[in-house]
């Protein structure tokens, strides 16, 4: 009993894999564009992804079924938000004002991550490998 889980997240988090969950237990990790096949406890399981604290909703997974793990569109801008902190000074000329707005970047960026799902898993069809 196994799926098939295809990693489609673009260059988001493209540096390190993603750790796949079966059952709330890890059991593989997935590198960007990679293809890997997971062994099922039983006909059914519960399935999530996590990456450095960024986690993905959970779904039911079956034997046989093919998985798509994509990122969400509001984590990619997260990594937009470093060019803005190094841009900031430039914008701000108040030295306090700029510390002010640096630690909102990072704060909102740091509770993005781990508060919303980074990554988004879907049970895609066999023979189209389109969304069912």
């Amino acid at each position: 009993m196994a799926i098939t889980v295809i990693r489609r997240t673009g260059w988001v988090g493209s540096a390190s894999a993603i750790t796949l969950k079966v059952n709330n237990e890890k059991v593989e990790k997935v590198r960007t564009r990679q293809q890997v096949e997971v062994d099922l406890p039983s006909n059914e399981a519960n399935l999530t992804v996590t990456q450095a604290g960024a986690k993905s909703n959970e779904i039911v997974v079956k034997d046989g079924e093919i998985v798509e793990i994509t990122s969400n569109k509001w984590y990619q801008l997260l990594f937009v938000l470093p060019f803005i902190i190094i841009f900031l000074p430039n914008l701000v000329s108040n030295v306090t004002l700029m510390l002010i707005g640096l630690v909102l970047l990072v704060g909102l960026a740091i509770s993005a991550a781990f508060l919303f799902e980074a990554f988004h898993l879907k049970v895609v069809d066999e023979t189209t490998n389109r969304t069912q």
